[in-house]
């Protein structure tokens, strides 16, 4: 039989709306579970909920309390139950998503609009009691998601074959007799509900009333197991009078077959002695449970591990945004003050391009008055040479004139002095002399230069010898020609 594993309840109001459950898990975890509260404190009303999901409308109200009275807003209230199902096959979530009824016709017979839901599922997920997305938490208050919104969402998860997701109108007639066919399969017996469960919490002490009449084993019996194996046997036929036969058969037979009966000694033995196989069988068995037990709390470690996981990422998502934003700012004023740097430079070159500017006009100005002061030196230069050209021009004149003088004289002196016989041959020579002479000496004036010099020639086989007194340049040239013969050779002094 399935076991109820947890208990939820959202957004429930008691007490004419003076206590609110906002979103409260209880778990059961399959096990016997006292709850101890208060005068007061709800324990009814507890009661009275965790019933409601598995009872038919008229079996929803108590005595002093109706069901609908907890329900006064459009708001959705939700009533889950988890259950634990045998031999570990999963879980199944089942519940009721109510409101007060929103349609104001006369004739309605509930007040209330009711969704029934069931939930199949092996391990958590997103439709399982913990997490199933009708409630959004934020940081500072809960948000309920309203009536239709809910609904859309139990439609589309219906829709997905992957999830064994159902909900049902129990409004209407025949989707709450398919609700309860389905609570069945679960082995969720309305009428066990109805019958025993209700009757217990008539009243505070309905335990005790319901088995008033049951004073002892027999009258337990009689009234409580006999009953309902008689109305589960006599289904299809009347079984007891069937037991009654076959009983009796039985006694027949143990009267006449006493093998049968060493048979039963036999197994009864068999049974003393395996006492202590069976005692370590439910060693194993508890072990089993403990072990399960532990699965589940290392389940739920895992999945509280993995939401503060999920929480952690969230956060240093959230700080590696916050990051990325002081980056760029941080970026930003690096490049304005980059930027800055640039246009600070850019002003500086500017000034600098204009300074180069006007170095380079003065440059080119200082280089025109050098051009015009090297011309002017050059005009000086040319103007000063011209002086000294002409000057030594005129010194050029006048040596020419003395050489003319002197070479009168010389033609005079030698006709007189040589004979008729060497007079041709030694006038040649002469004038051969005087030109070499006349020569040098205008190649010198010209020249600016006059050098202290000695040397010897012939010409055509005749020695002669010029010596220069003063080679210092001198403004006026005074040339004194001494022309002497000693046999074939003639000697001329020149004396400046």
């Amino acid at each position: 039989m399935s076991k109820i594993n947890a208990v939820r309840l959202i957004n429930v109001n008691y007490n004419n709306n003076a206590y609110r459950i906002s979103d409260e898990t209880l778990h059961f975890n399959g096990e016997s579970t006292l709850i101890s509260l208060q005068n007061g404190g709800g324990k009814s009303v507890l009661v009275q909920m965790l019933t409601a999901p598995f009872v038919h409308p008229k079996y929803r109200n108590t005595k002093d309390r109706l069901f609908e009275s907890y329900f006064t807003t459009n708001k959705p209230s939700f009533i889950l139950v988890e259950w634990a199902l045998d031999q570990g096959a999963g879980y199944v979530l089942t519940g009721l998503m109510v409101r007060k009824s929103q349609d104001m016709e006369e004739d309605r017979k509930e007040n209330l609009d009711i969704i029934g839901i069931v939930s199949e599922y092996q391990s958590p997920c997103i439709q399982d009691i913990h997490h199933l997305p009708v409630v959004e938490k934020g940081k500072k208050e809960m948000i309920l998601k309203n009536f239709n919104s809910c609904r859309q969402l139990f439609e589309t998860y219906k829709k997905d074959r992957d999830m064994k997701f159902f909900y049902y109108d129990l409004t209407n007639y025949a989707q709450s007799r398919q609700y309860f066919d389905k609570l069945m399969e679960y082995q969720i017996n309305y009428k066990e509900w109805e019958t025993i469960i209700k009757k217990i919490n008539l009243k505070e002490s309905g335990l005790s009333d319901l088995f008033a009449d049951c004073r002892d084993e027999k009258g337990l019996t009689e009234k409580w197991f006999l009953e309902a194996i008689e109305s589960k046997l006599n289904k299809d036929k009347n079984r007891i009078k069937e037991f009654q036969s076959i009983l009796e058969k039985y006694a027949g037979q143990y009267k006449d077959n006493r093998s049968k009966i060493k048979r039963r000694d036999t197994i009864r033995q068999f049974k003393e002695e395996a006492n202590g196989i069976q005692t370590q069988a439910e060693e194993y068995q508890n072990a089993e449970t403990e072990e399960g037990k532990q699965q589940n709390k290392i389940v739920w470690f895992i999945h509280d591990v993995n939401g503060l996981l999920s929480q952690t990422e969230k956060a240093h998502d959230h700080a590696k945004e916050v990051l990325e934003g002081l980056d760029q700012k941080l970026s930003r004023v690096e490049y304005e003050e980059l930027s800055n740097q640039v246009y600070d430079y850019e002003e500086e070159k500017n000034l600098h391009i204009g300074n180069r500017d006007m170095i380079d006009m003065e440059r080119e100005n200082l280089q025109v008055q050098a051009e015009q002061t090297e011309k002017k030196l050059h005009i000086l230069q040319c103007a000063r040479q011209q002086d000294s050209v002409s000057e030594e021009k005129g010194e050029l004149d006048l040596l020419r004139e003395k050489i003319a003088v002197a070479r009168q004289q010389v033609y005079c002196r030698t006709l007189m002095g040589i004979s008729k016989h060497y007079r041709a041959e030694k006038f040649a020579i002469l004038q051969k002399l005087i030109g070499r002479i006349q020569t040098e000496v205008l190649h010198d004036c010209v020249g600016g230069n006059l050098k202290a010099r000695s040397g010897s020639g012939r010409y055509k086989g005749k020695a002669f010898a010029l010596n220069i007194v003063d080679g210092v340049r001198i403004p006026t040239l005074i040339l004194i020609c001494l022309i002497s013969w000693h046999a074939n050779a003639a000697v001329i002094t020149c004396f400046i």
